[in-house]
């Protein structure tokens, strides 16, 4: 378990989705703990802790079904004039009711969550910094 997660006794929220993501617990824990390491890294382990906290709540498809409509999809941007009959029946008889739900909290991985965690930053001190150096401010930036 994760220091954050021993010492701070983490919300309920996060104590749920943590449960929630099962076998992948060990996972977001490393995110937990990553951003935990640092204390330049506060807000980005905030931003961790409210992604993993509502986890629980999204998730994707997966199922036969829905490969073939993405059959189809890709059908339709080759040739929108001859689609097969086969495919056009998949995309009428299809029904979310069949497919499996993947839980976001039990498959996403640290590497992916933490790597998009620091992209979102990167992307927000970069447009901040395009901010101040248009607004008409006294800062000379070479962006």
């Amino acid at each position: 378990m994760c220091d954050l997660c021993a010492c701070q006794q983490p919300s309920t929220p996060l104590k749920f989705a943590l449960n929630a993501s099962g076998s992948n617990h060990p996972e977001l824990e490393k995110v937990l703990t990553h951003y935990s390491a640092s204390p330049s890294d506060s807000l980005k382990l905030r931003a961790a802790v409210f992604l993993i906290e509502n986890m629980p709540y999204y998730f994707s498809y997966s199922g036969e079904e829905l490969e073939k409509i993405k059959e189809a999809m890709r059908w339709m941007k080759k040739d929108n004039e001859h689609i097969p009959d086969s495919i056009i029946q998949a995309a009428n008889d299809f029904s979310t009711q069949s497919l499996r739900k993947v839980y976001d909290a039990q498959v996403i991985t640290a590497d992916y969550l933490i790597r998009h965690i620091d992209q979102c930053f990167r992307i927000t001190i970069v447009s901040s910094t395009e901010h101040l150096c248009t607004s008409g401010g006294k800062f000379n930036c070479d962006l």
